[in-house]
C-alpha cells in the first residue's frame, strides 16, 4: 500500500517539477491515462473470466455487486443533497 502511495507522491513531485518545461507528453497525458485505465479494466475482466469459481457464482456475486453499487450511489446522492442544503443555508447560492 505504501509503495503505491510513494509512487503517487513521486509522480506528483515529478509533474510539479516538469510542468515549467512545455513537454509534449503533458498534452497527451489525459488520453494516455484513459488508454491505461481501459487496458487495466480489460486485464481485470480477463482475470475474472479465467477464474472458474467466479464464473460459476456470477449470479450471486453480481447481485451483491449490484446492491453495493446502488447503495453507494444512493449514499453519494444523499450526502451531496445534504451538503448542498448546508452550503445554501450558510449564505451560499439558493
Amino acid at each position: 500500500m505504501f509503495k503505491v502511495l510513494f509512487i503517487l507522491i513521486g509522480g506528483i513531485l515529478l509533474g510539479s517539477a516538469l510542468k515549467k518545461h512545455d513537454l509534449k507528453i503533458f498534452k497527451h497525458s489525459e488520453s494516455m491515462m484513459t488508454l491505461t485505465i481501459c487496458i487495466m479494466i480489460l486485464a481485470f475482466g480477463i482475470s475474472i473470466g479465467s477464474n472458474p469459481d467466479i464464473i460459476s457464482n456470477i449470479g450471486k456475486y453480481g447481485l451483491r455487486a449490484g446492491v453495493i453499487a446502488v447503495l453507494g450511489i444512493t449514499g453519494s446522492l444523499v450526502a451531496a443533497y445534504v451538503a448542498n442544503r448546508l452550503y445554501a443555508k450558510k449564505g451560499g447560492r439558493k
